[in-house]
C-alpha cells in the first residue's frame, strides 16, 4: 500500500516486517487472530502492536478518503491548483487538511473581493509583477496604472492591500509552513478570566460617585488590549471579544439598574439642600452598615450539573495560570483542558513567538526575491499576520494538538479498560460489600465463593460519631459471624469517609487473620443495577442491592461482570467525556474483544453481546448461534463451524471457530483455545511429548437451563426498572451523562454532622475530578425516596414490595419460578451451617508452571514455529488456567492501615483523594493518607499525572518508608523487584523523532508521550520511544528521582503490575531500531583518593593525574628537609590508616557495599 512507508516511520518498525500484516488486515484478519494463532509468520508482533498497527492503518485509510472528499469539493468550488494538490499531499492528518479546506472556503475570497472593482486586481498584479525603480510617490504610480484622480486612488489603495492579504489567506502552502513554524517554536501562556457572576457581588451604592459603569466597547478594549501590546504577545482575539463582552454585559446590567432607581424623584424631599452629593456622601457615612450575611458556598447538590462540571474545569485551568510552556510540550491532558476551557470561555491563550520570521515567509509568499516595493510587502504581510492570519492559525494549531491528544488519551483510556477488566479475581472468599452511597444508609451485600447471594441489608453511612461506629460494628459482626464472612469490601462512595471508621473497629475487634479487608471501586454499579440485565439475575431486591451484590461478583471476576455493560459507563479517565465518542466506543470494543479472546469464550453460556465481539462474528450470526445451541445440534466444533460457514466467510468463520470453547464434546480438543487447524499438532504432542489429554470440561462446569433463561429474560421485559426515567445514569462519557457528573467526590453532604467537615484542599491540588464514579453521581438523589426512615438500629431490607418501598419491583409469576434467587436477608436454600476455611491471601502473582516438554528442541525437529508450539503445549497442559493469577492480587489486609502499622514493602489499597502537579495524594485508611510522588508513579516518566489517574480510582501501593513526626507515608506503585525504564533519547530533531507520523508538527504518538503502562507480553514486539527534548538533562537522571522519558504503555501498571516484565519486553527498539537492556543503574561507591608523596610535592617525582594536580595546589610545594643522621627508621603505618593517616572507609558512607 502507499502509506506504508509512513506507518513504518510512525510505527518505527521495519517497513518489510509490517507488509504481510498490513496485507492480512486488508484480508479481513483481526489483531487478536494474528497474534494468538499466526505469530510465528509476524516476526513475533504481539497483540497489542498489531492493535496499534491497525489502527494507523485505518486511521491512513480515512485521511486518503477524506483527501479525495476535499480534492473533489474544492474541484467543485473553483479553489483547486496544483499549489493546493501539493499542499494536501503533504498534510499528514485530518484536522490539516480541513484547515486547508477552511481557508480556502472563506467567506471573502480574493476573486469575490476584487469582483466589487476591477482596479484592485489590476493595481495588484501590477506590484506583484513590477521590476522598475524604487517609487518615490506610490500615490501617484497607482493613478498613472489606473487612471483615477488622487482622491479615488487614496481609497484603492487599502483595497489592494486587502486583497493581497486575502491572497496569503489562499495560499496553502504558506498556511502549512506557518502551522509547522507554530507549533515548532510558539510559547503558549494561560490567563485565567474571571467568572461573569463574580463582577456582580460589589452592589452600585459602594462605588464612587464618580464611577460610571463601564461600556462594552471600552470593556472589550481594555481587556484586549493588554494582550496585544507586544508585538510578539498573540492572544485568541474573538474569545477574547466574546468574554469581554460577557463581562461587561454582566457588569453593566446591575449598574443600570442601580442607576435608574436612584434616578427615581423621591415622593417627599426633605429639603432642596439635602439633595448635593455632599449631603447625599455625609448621610451614607454616618447610616449603619448592614450587617454583612455569611452564605456558605453553594453544595454540590445546589450546583446544576453543569455548573458542576464547569467548577471542576476552572480548578483544572486555574491551577495552569502559571502555565508557560512550548505548544509541542503540552501534555494531551493539557491540550484537551485548554481547549475545553477555550469553548467555555474560562481562559484566554496567549501564543508568543519571534512575528519576524513568520512576517517574512509572508512576503516571500506574495513575491520571492528582491522587489522594488519591499517595504510596502512587508508592511501588507505584518498587518495581514496580524490581523487575519494569526487568529485562524491559532485555531489550526489548537485542532491539530486536539486531534493528537484524542488518539492519546483513547489509547490510554484502553488501557484503563484492559486494567480492570483483567485484574485478578478474588477467589475463596465469603464477601461482605458494603456500597458506601447513601444520604442516611448504605447497602450491604453478602455473597459466597460461589456468587450466590445469602442476604442484603443496610448501615447507618452519613456520621462516625462513636455510638454511630458501635452501631455498625454489632450489626456487621453479627453478620460477619452469621455468614462466615472472610472478606469485607468498602467501595469508593462519598459515604467512604464515615463507613471506614466502623470497618476499621471491626477490623479491629476481629481475630487475627480471620476477617480481612479491602477498598472496591464501584465503577458501573449503576450501570448494571438500570439495567434489564440486572432485573433477570436478581428481580426480587432493590436497586441499590442489586449495586452491591454486583460490585461483589465484580471482586470474584470482574472480566464476566464487566461485560454485562456498556463499557462506555465505567469511570476511564476525567477526560472521558471530551473524547470524541465515535472513537472511544470502536476502541473500547476493540479492547473488549482483546480481553474476552485471551482465554477464549464458553459457547454455551456466552450471549449475543459477548459473541458479536469474538473476532470474525457478527450480530447475524450470533443470534443465530444463541437461537441455535438450546436444540442440541452445537455438539462439537465441526457442527459449529457448519454453521458459520453458513453466515460468515471462510476467513471470517476460521478466526472465530478457534475462540469458541464447545464443552463437553466427543473430542476433547474442542474445549480448549487450540484451533481446529492445530488439532494434528496437539495430538502428535499428546503422542510422543506424552502430554495429558484435556478434559471435556472444567469440573464446575454444568450446561445452563435455556427454558429458564428465556422465561426470565421475557419476564424481565414487562418489568418496570425501580428508578424514573429522568433518573436513569446515562452512557458515561457521552453528553447525555453531563448531568449525572459529581466532581466533588468525597465532599461531605449538607444534611450530614457539622461536626465532620471536608479535607482543606490546596488550589494546586485537585480534589474535584469530575470523573468520580458516575455510578456514585445520582445515587444519592435516587436513594432519597428509596430509604426508610432511619431509626438507631440498622435498616433491614425489604423482602415483598409494599407502598413503603417502592424500590422493590413486582416480580411476574414466570420470573419468580424460573429464578431461584434467595430473598434478602434469607440463607441461600440448601445452604448448611458449615465451618468455612480461610482461604489462601496471596501477597504476590502466582509463578508459572514450567512445561513439561523442550519446546527449542521439538520446534527444530518438528520443523513447526516455535510460538505455536508453545502455545498448543500451554493448552494442553493447563487447558482451563486463567492468565489473570499471573498478576499481582487486590491487596486483602486483616487491618485498617494507621501510621503505627505500616510498615517498608507492605501492599495496600489505596484511594486517590488528590492529584498535584508532585504527585498523588492516596487515603490508606481513617487519618492515615500518603503521597505517592509522580517519579513513583510507574516505571518510566510522568509528566501529567492526571492521564493515568483520577480523584477516586483505587490502586494498589508499596510503602516505602514512613516519618512518624511528620505525619508522611511515602509510597509507590512499583513492584517490588520491578525496573526502572530508562530512555535514551537523540536530541538533535526532537519534533521529527517523536512526531506521530514522521512529521515536525504533531505530538508524540501516544506510546511515546503515555508514561506507565502494563508491560507487553513476553516476547512481544518492538514499541517505540518517545524522544521528546530533555531541555539538556541526563538520560539517566530519573532513575531514582523522576524516571526517564515518557515510553510504554498507558495508565494501568501501577493498578496491576505484571510480575512477568521483562527488561526488554515490547520495547526492543530504540530511536535508530536498536535493541537495548533496561538494567538498573549501578552506582559504585566513591574510591578514596591516592595522596601524592613527598617527592612528588618536591617536584622529584612526576603527578600521575590532574587529582594529583588538585593535591599539589592545595599543599603546594616543600622543601626538601636533610633527615638528622641519628633518626631511627619511620614508623611503620597502622594498618587501619592510609598513608596519609585518614582510616580506611573514612570517605566511603557506605564502606561495606561495593554497590548501591
Amino acid at each position: 500500500m502507499k502509506d506504508l512507508p509512513a506507518i513504518a516511520r510512525y510505527m518505527r518498525l521495519p517497513e518489510e516486517q509490517l507488509r504481510f500484516p498490513v496485507e492480512l488486515f486488508h484480508q479481513g484478519f483481526e489483531p487478536n487472530y494474528l497474534a494468538t494463532y499466526r505469530p510465528d509468520e509476524l516476526g513475533g508482533l504481539d497483540a497489542k502492536t498489531l492493535a496499534r498497527l491497525k489502527r494507523s492503518v485505518v486511521y491512513e485509510s480515512n485521511l486518503s478518503d477524506h483527501k479525495d472528499q476535499i480534492v473533489i469539493g474544492l474541484q467543485k468550488d473553483g479553489h483547486f491548483n496544483d499549489a493546493v494538490a501539493d499542499a494536501l499531499v503533504q498534510c499528514t492528518s485530518i484536522s490539516q487538511v480541513d484547515a486547508i479546506a477552511k481557508n480556502l472556503r472563506g467567506k471573502k475570497t480574493a476573486k469575490a473581493f476584487a469582483d466589487s472593482d476591477p482596479n484592485i486586481e489590476k493595481v495588484g498584479q501590477a506590484i506583484l509583477l513590477y521590476r522598475g525603480d524604487n517609487i518615490q510617490d506610490f500615490q501617484a504610480w497607482v493613478q498613472t496604472q489606473t487612471g483615477l484622480d488622487p482622491q479615488e486612488a487614496d481609497l484603492l489603495i487599502p483595497k489592494v492591500k486587502r486583497w493581497l492579504q486575502l491572497l496569503l489567506s489562499e495560499d496553502a502552502q504558506l498556511m502549512l509552513s506557518l502551522q509547522r513554524t507554530l507549533l515548532k517554536n510558539a510559547v503558549v501562556s494561560v490567563k485565567v478570566l474571571p467568572e461573569p457572576s463574580q463582577t456582580t457581588n460589589q452592589p452600585a451604592d459602594d462605588l464612587p460617585a464618580t464611577q460610571l459603569p463601564a461600556d462594552p466597547p471600552s470593556t472589550v478594549a481594555s481587556t484586549a488590549g493588554p494582550e496585544t501590546a507586544g508585538p510578539e504577545t498573540i492572544a485568541l482575539e474573538p474569545l477574547a471579544i466574546e468574554a469581554s463582552s460577557v463581562e461587561a454585559s454582566s457588569v453593566e446590567a446591575p449598574s443600570g439598574s442601580s442607576v435608574e432607581a436612584s434616578e427615581e424623584p423621591p415622593a417627599k424631599p426633605l429639603s432642596p439642600t439635602l439633595e448635593s452629593p455632599e449631603a447625599i456622601a455625609s448621610f451614607k457615612s454616618d447610616r449603619k452598615k448592614p450587617r454583612e450575611i455569611r452564605t456558605k458556598s453553594l453544595s454540590d447538590k445546589q450546583l446544576s450539573p453543569r455548573q458542576r462540571r464547569r467548577r471542576w474545569l476552572r480548578g483544572i485551568l486555574e491551577s495552569y495560570s502559571k502555565l508557560r510552556k512550548p505548544v509541542r510540550d503540552l501534555t494531551p491532558f493539557q491540550v484537551l483542558m485548554l481547549s475545553r476551557g477555550l469553548r467555555s470561555q474560562i481562559i484566554q491563550l496567549q501564543f508568543q513567538i519571534d512575528s519576524k520570521h513568520l512576517v517574512q515567509l509572508c512576503r516571500d509568499s506574495l513575491c520571492p526575491g528582491r522587489h522594488p516595493m519591499h517595504p510596502l510587502l512587508m508592511e501588507v504581510a505584518d498587518t495581514g499576520l496580524k490581523e487575519f492570519l494569526l487568529p485562524r492559525l491559532q485555531q489550526d494549531v489548537l485542532a491539530i494538538l486536539e486531534e493528537d491528544a484524542n488518539q492519546a488519551l483513547i489509547e490510554s483510556a484502553v488501557e484503563h479498560l484492559e486494567t480492570v477488566m483483567l485484574q485478578r479475581p478474588v477467589r475463596g472468599h465469603r464477601i461482605l460489600m458494603i456500597d458506601a452511597v447513601g444520604q442516611k444508609t448504605a447497602a450491604v451485600s453478602i455473597v459466597d465463593a460461589q456468587g450466590n447471594l445469602l442476604m442484603t441489608g443496610d448501615i447507618v453511612c452519613n456520621s462516625s460519631k462513636p455510638d454511630v461506629v458501635s452501631q455498625n460494628v454489632a450489626q456487621l459482626g453479627q453478620w460477619v459471624h452469621e455468614h462466615q464472612v472472610t472478606l469485607v469490601a468498602l467501595t469508593n462512595g462519598h459515604a467512604r469517609r464515615y463507613l471506614v471508621h466502623s470497618v476499621a473497629e471491626l477490623m479491629k475487634q476481629s481475630a487475627e487473620g480471620s476477617l480481612f479487608w479491602t477498598f472496591a471501586d464501584r465503577q458501573g454499579a449503576d450501570a448494571f443495577c438500570t439495567s434489564r440485565n440486572s432485573l433477570v439475575e436478581l428481580p426480587k431486591i432493590s436497586r441499590r442491592h442489586r449495586a452491591a451484590v454486583w460490585l461483589a461478583w465484580k471482586l470474584q471476576d470482574p472480566l464476566r461482570q464487566i461485560l454485562k455493560i456498556e463499557p462506555a459507563r465505567l469511570r476511564l479517565g476525567s477526560y472521558q467525556r471530551e473524547l470524541p465518542q465515535a472513537e472511544l466506543e470502536a476502541a473500547l470494543q476493540e479492547a473488549i474483544s482483546s480481553a474476552i479472546t485471551k482465554a477464549g469464550v464458553d459457547m454455551y453460556h456466552a450471549d449475543v453481546e459477548v459473541l458479536k465481539r469474538i473476532p470474525g462474528m457478527d450480530d447475524a450470526t450470533a443470534k443465530r448461534l444463541v437461537e441455535e445451541r438450546p436444540k442440541g445440534n452445537l455438539n462439537d466444533r465441526d457442527a459449529l463451524g457448519k454453521l458459520l460457514k453458513e453466515s460468515l466467510s471462510e476467513s471470517r468463520a476460521r478466526q472465530a471457530i478457534g475462540f469458541l470453547r464447545v464443552y463437553q464434546s466427543n473430542n476433547t480438543l474442542d474445549g480448549t483455545i487450540i484451533h481446529p487447524e492445530d488439532y494434528r499438532l496437539a495430538e502428535r504432542l499428546v503422542e510422543h511429548a506424552q502430554l495429558p489429554a484435556p478434559a471435556s470440561a472444567p469440573d464446575d462446569w454444568s450446561k445452563p437451563d435455556y427454558e429458564k433463561i428465556a422465561a426470565a429474560i421475557a419476564a424481565a421485559q414487562s418489568m418496570a426498572l425501580d428508578a424514573p426515567s429522568s433518573e436513569l445514569v446515562e452512557a458515561f462519557g457521552f453528553d447525555s451523562h453531563a448531568d449525572e457528573i459529581n466532581p466533588n467526590f468525597g465532599v461531605i453532604d449538607s444534611q450530614s454532622d457539622a461536626s465532620q467537615t471536608p479535607a482543606d484542599t490546596q488550589d494546586p491540588v485537585d480534589t474535584q475530578d469530575p470523573a468520580v464514579a458516575p455510578d456514585a453521581v445520582a445515587t444519592p438523589t435516587i436513594q432519597a425516596s428509596e430509604t426508610t426512615a432511619t431509626t438507631e438500629t440498622p435498616i433491614a431490607p425489604e423482602s415483598s414490595p409494599t407502598p413503603e418501598n417502592p424500590e422493590v419491583a413486582e416480580v411476574p409469576a414466570a420470573l419468580e419460578e424460573s429464578v431461584q434467587t434467595p430473598a434478602p436477608n434469607e440463607p441461600t436454600p440448601g445452604a448448611t451451617r458449615t465451618p468455612v476455611s480461610m482461604p489462601e491471601i496471596p501477597e504476590k502473582p502466582m509463578e508459572r508452571p514450567a512445561l513439561a516438554i523442550d519446546a527449542d528442541k521439538l520446534a527444530r525437529s518438528w520443523q513447526v514455529g516455535r510460538s505455536k508450539l508453545l502455545s498448543v503445549s500451554r493448552a494442553l497442559q493447563f487447558p482451563f488456567a486463567d492468565g489473570r493469577d499471573f498478576q499481582y492480587p487486590v491487596p486483602l489486609r486483616s487491618y485498617v492501615p494507621t501510621m503505627e502499622r505500616l510498615e517498608p514493602g507492605s501492599m495496600l489499597s489505596a484511594l486517590v483523594i488528590g492529584i498535584a502537579n508532585f504527585g498523588v495524594f492516596v487515603e490508606l485508611g481513617p487519618d492515615c493518607t500518603g503521597l505517592v510522588h509522580i517519579s513513583q508513579l510507574g516505571p518510566s516518566f510522568i509528566e501529567d499525572a492526571h492521564q493515568f489517574v483520577q480523584v477516586g480510582d483505587v490502586i494498589p501501593v508499596w510503602v516505602l518508608h514512613t516519618d512518624d513526626k511528620k505525619k508522611r507515608v511515602a509510597l509507590t506503585t512499583r513492584a517490588p523487584g520491578s525496573e526502572i525504564e530508562s530512555n535514551h533519547r537523540d536530541t538533535d530533531n526532537p519534533r521529527q523523532q517523536n512526531d506521530s507520523r514522521n512529521r515536525p508538527d504533531r505530538q508524540a504518538s501516544p506510546q511515546d508521550r503515555r508514561g506507565p503502562g502494563r508491560p507487553n507480553a513476553a516476547g512481544g514486539s518492538a514499541q517505540p520511544r518517545g524522544d521528546r527534548p530533555n531541555n539538556n538533562r541526563p538520560d539517566n537522571r530519573g532513575s531514582d528521582n523522576r524516571g526517564a522519558r515518557p515510553s510504554g504503555d498507558s495508565r494501568g501498571s501501577y493498578r496491576k503490575p505484571d510480575s512477568n516484565r521483562r527488561s526488554n519486553s515490547g520495547q526492543g527498539y530504540s530511536e535508530t531500531g536498536e535493541g537495548r537492556s533496561n538494567r538498573q543503574v549501578k552506582i559504585s561507591r566513591p574510591v578514596p583518593e591516592k595522596p601524592i608523596t613527598e617527592a612528588m610535592q618536591q617536584g622529584k617525582e612526576p603527578l600521575r593525574s590532574f587529582g594529583d594536580l588538585m593535591q599539589y595546589l592545595k599543599k603546594g610545594p616543600t622543601t626538601p628537609e636533610t633527615p638528622p643522621p641519628s633518626s631511627s627508621p619511620a614508623d611503620p603505618i597502622p594498618s587501619n590508616e592510609t598513608p596519609s593517616g585518614t582510616p580506611e572507609g573514612a570517605n566511603n558512607p557506605n564502606p561495606g557495599t561495593d554497590d548501591v
